[in-house]
């Protein structure tokens, strides 16, 4: 009965832009994929906060806060080749 602990995220399509690839780790708060973005034609990793914690606002913003920071240092990467 494998189909039956199939992660529900693998396969999505998000926001028309990001593919949910594989399941990386979870936690306390939520889950780790990895993914494609569509836009950037290069992997990426999408990270998905729990259901019941949306209604923390500690949590959400500290989520926004954390994606900032990794869009930040992901930019001032060096391009690869």
């Amino acid at each position: 009965m494998e189909h039956e602990n199939r992660d529900p995220f693998i396969g999505e399509i998000l926001e028309d832009r990001f593919r949910v690839e594989a399941a990386v780790r979870r936690g306390g708060h939520g889950a780790v994929y990895c993914g494609y973005d569509f836009r950037t034609e290069r992997p990426c990793a999408i990270k998905v906060v729990q259901q019941n914690w949306l209604r923390d606002a500690d949590i959400v913003d500290r989520f926004a806060v954390e994606g900032r920071i990794q869009r930040q240092a992901v930019n001032r990467a060096p391009e690869r080749f």
